[in-house]
């Protein structure tokens, strides 16, 4: 593959951000709409297609079992870094703060399959996991993390035809590849990152700061304008690696008040 000279000189991004409701109103502003449309289209290299579900055909009680087993064992890997990756970041700050270890393993795990040799060896080490898992579980986040959270997701219409409903209730994890325009990369090895991890691959000019520009039209428009932040991405940056976890969730009389401290709290 691939991207193999990227790591010493890119800007690996990690956005680690989350929403949550506890009143029933929608979360984004009525009838928003999408910033940068025609920029973010002509940056765009290579749309990310989501993975379709599972399908389940076994030839054996035996292959059943591995299968299953397989899975597990990874989910383990995966709920172990994420409680390491908390830990560690809850021990570096004196702050009370809300981070996002799912992101952290997304990017990290872009990063593994970018690069190559010892460099590889050691993200794959921190991530605890081969390539192959992480390509695995990869596929599962993916499914996971964008869905409806509502009991009802379609009706049916006068004719009988079933209407798919706009989720009230939603997570959604979205992975990009931001490329500067002037550096030449593998478009192979792009084409397969941006495959295995379910992302958008995107190519702009951070010297003239449109790179930064379209990184925060992209955010505010995934998260239909809740999030819009100016993140900052620096003139000199050759690539970035992002994820961003957006969860609505309706929170009130269905959830127990928060009592474990004085203060007073937003969501």
């Amino acid at each position: 593959m691939k991207l193999k000279h990227f790591i010493c000189p890119a800007l690996a991004s990690v956005l680690m951000l989350a929403s949550c409701n506890k009143d029933n109103n929608d979360l984004s502003p009525d009838g928003y709409k999408e910033t940068k449309t025609n920029e973010l289209k002509k940056a765009l290299v290579c749309a990310k297609v989501m993975p379709e579900a599972s399908s389940f055909n076994f030839n054996s009680n035996d292959d059943y079992d591995a299968y299953w087993e397989a899975r597990r064992l990874r989910r383990n890997k995966t709920a172990m870094f994420c409680m390491k990756f908390a830990e560690a970041v809850g021990i570096s700050t004196k702050e009370n703060t809300i981070n996002s270890p799912i992101s952290a393993f997304m990017v990290l795990g872009m990063a593994a399959e970018s690069a190559n040799g010892e460099t590889q060896k050691e993200l794959l080490d921190a991530l605890g996991m081969t390539m192959d898992e992480l390509k695995e579980m990869a596929h599962d986040l993916s499914n996971d993390l964008n869905r409806s959270l509502d009991s009802e997701k379609f009706t049916y219409g006068d004719n009988g035809e079933r209407i798919e409903l706009t989720p009230k209730n939603l997570i959604k994890s979205i992975n990009s590849i931001w490329t500067s325009k002037y550096i030449h990369f593998n478009q192979e090895g792009l084409a397969n990152l941006s495959k295995d991890f379910y992302c958008d691959l995107f190519s702009a000019d951070f010297e003239s700061g449109e790179g930064n520009r379209l990184i925060n039209a992209y955010v505010k428009n995934e998260t239909r304008g809740f999030l819009d932040v100016d993140l900052d991405v620096k003139p000199n940056t050759v690539l970035a690696l992002m994820n961003v976890l957006y969860l609505k969730e309706v929170w009130n009389d269905n959830s127990r008040d928060l009592n474990d401290t004085e203060n007073k709290y937003n969501f």
